[in-house]
């Protein structure tokens, strides 16, 4: 048998469901974005991030991603992120990347992000802008 709901949308029995005794499956890995600034002298962008916790796993790998955001405000950030080069870490700790590539005159929003085994999860954004 099966219910359905009434067309007004009123469901009359609901269905309770009890969990008990509820484990993670993971455990994730927390990543920070903690800097970006312009680099003049290699015309890239210095990305700095700390690996806070590995998670579960052995290694992970860690990187930034950025985007064009150029002339938008904060909710018509409407381009891809583009990912960049990773990196393995296989402890905790800071971390550094030159991020090459960018238009001058563009400002970037930048994030850092780490490839766990099961799942990817990202630092705060930051902005730079390429002179």
């Amino acid at each position: 048998h099966t219910q359905r709901y009434r067309e007004t949308r009123e469901w009359p029995n609901p269905i309770v469901v009890k969990l008990t005794h509820v484990e993670p499956a993971l455990t994730p890995p927390i990543i920070e974005t903690t800097g970006v600034k312009w680099d003049a002298a290699t015309k890239t962008a210095a990305c700095e991030g700390d690996l806070k916790n590995m998670g579960d796993s052995a290694a992970v790998e860690v990187g930034f991603e950025t985007r064009d955001i150029t002339g938008m405000d904060w909710n018509e950030r409407t381009s891809a992120w583009m990912a960049g080069k990773l990196m393995p870490a296989t402890s905790t700790g800071a971390f550094k990347i030159n991020l090459d590539g960018l238009l001058p005159g563009k400002t970037y929003e930048v994030r850092a992000v780490v490839k766990h085994p099961l799942i990817t999860l990202y630092g705060k954004e930051l902005k730079v802008k390429a002179p």
